[in-house]
């Protein structure tokens, strides 16, 4: 009877084998269905960014990519981008702008440096003798003694 028996339990993980098979197969087909919309998704989302202009691998175009949740339709990622992180969505040529900006700026920079070059004292070496005596003829009896003392350290 113990043979009965061992033969009806293979026979019963046979047709478990059997009957599993099928469910088996549709969940790899599943998975594998739900991996590659997974994937074409994504490819979506980095046409439809870069359309846009931003690169999905750095900046804004990777934290929309990891926070956006919704269909890939550049009009809703171009509101969705505007919402969270501002008027980025033209980010293409704001970049020449700085770079027009940088340069008017140090073309201005440029001019007020001339402007206070002109202005301001001349850059020739100044005669320490000269200043001595100006600095003593002047009547201030503080500053000149300070002079005097300043030009007896110095030729020291």
């Amino acid at each position: 009877m113990s043979e009965d028996t061992t033969a009806n339990d293979t026979n019963n993980v046979e047709v478990e084998d059997v009957e599993s098979a099928p469910i088996d197969n549709l969940r790899n087909a599943y998975k594998q269905e739900k991996a590659e919309r997974k994937a074409l998704q994504q490819e979506l989302m980095d046409v439809a960014l870069s359309s846009m202009g931003l690169d999905p691998s750095k900046g804004i175009g990777k934290a929309v990519l990891k926070t956006y949740e919704g269909k890939p339709n550049v009009e809703e990622i171009k509101s969705f981008v505007t919402e969270e992180f501002g008027d980025v969505v033209e980010g293409t040529p704001a970049p020449q702008e700085t770079k027009n900006d940088v340069s008017d700026n140090v073309i201005q920079a440029q001019s007020r440096v001339e402007q206070l070059n002109k202005i301001g004292v001349s850059s020739e070496p100044v005669d320490v003798m000269d200043a001595f005596k100006e600095v003593v003829s002047s009547g201030d009896v503080k500053q000149s003694i300070a002079a005097k003392l300043a030009m007896i350290e110095k030729t020291k």
